[in-house]
């Protein structure tokens, strides 16, 4: 091997970063792809590294990270050894289901008040948009609508692309509609250690050029495309 091969092979390694992610959460699976990319673009070996749910912040916020995937902004209130990027890295839109033909309106949080409501643990709009009732709390995508499916729930509340992807796959297509209104929406954020000043230099440099350019948006449709059959 030759001294410059050698040279690329140390500078690589010496550049690895770790990055904290839930691998089971859906936005988490599009985040992955997207930052795979970005970090190689910014001259880092990116180390995704998983954990459940709220756990991912929590080994990133005490530094065994480097960074988390990607949260909505107001998860660094509390976590607070972690710095937005200044380019959110994907947007969401969260909409209620409900099992088809059944006669249930849903225009705002008010609507919520009399009926059973299910969302997924660790998702904090959902938390703010069910304040003042007992939602069912579950585990993941597929569970929710599995709750949905067997009655225990009148409406459940989600993110789009998450719950196409179940909606997908599990062939529960047929069987829910999304209600139209777009009850919350978003731009989630890659979170970097605050005081990894060159880092987060160099990663919101290729975020904000890629967003200019397209190209952000463009590893978005290919992520969600390698997810979901659209």
């Amino acid at each position: 091997m030759s001294f410059l091969a050698v040279f690329l092979s140390f500078n690589v390694q010496a550049h690895t970063v770790k990055i904290c992610l839930d691998g089971d959460q859906f936005s988490h699976k599009l985040a992955k792809y997207i930052l795979q990319h970005v970090y190689e673009e910014a001259g880092f070996e990116p180390r995704f590294l998983s954990f459940p749910s709220k756990r991912s912040l929590e080994v990133a916020n005490s530094g065994q990270c480097d960074a988390e995937a990607a949260r909505i902004p107001e998860a660094i209130t509390k976590f607070t050894n972690l710095a937005l990027t200044s380019t959110p890295l994907l947007s969401s839109s969260a909409y209620a289901y409900i099992k088809k033909g059944a006669n249930i309106a849903v225009a705002g949080k008010q609507d919520f008040k009399g009926l059973r409501v299910a969302i997924v643990r660790g998702e904090l709009y959902a938390l703010k948009l069910t304040e003042g009732i007992k939602p069912l709390i579950v585990k993941d995508y597929a569970t929710l609508f599995r709750v949905l499916q067997a009655n225990r729930v009148d409406v459940v509340i989600g993110i789009r692309e998450a719950a196409l992807d179940v909606l997908v796959l599990k062939q529960f297509r047929h069987r829910f509609q999304r209600l139209p209104t777009v009850l919350y929406k978003t731009e989630a954020y890659h979170l970097i250690q605050k005081d990894n000043i060159k880092l987060r230099a160099a990663i919101d440099k290729v975020l904000a050029d890629w967003q200019k350019s397209g190209k952000l948006q463009a590893l978005f449709v290919e992520a969600l495309r390698r997810q979901v059959d659209m």
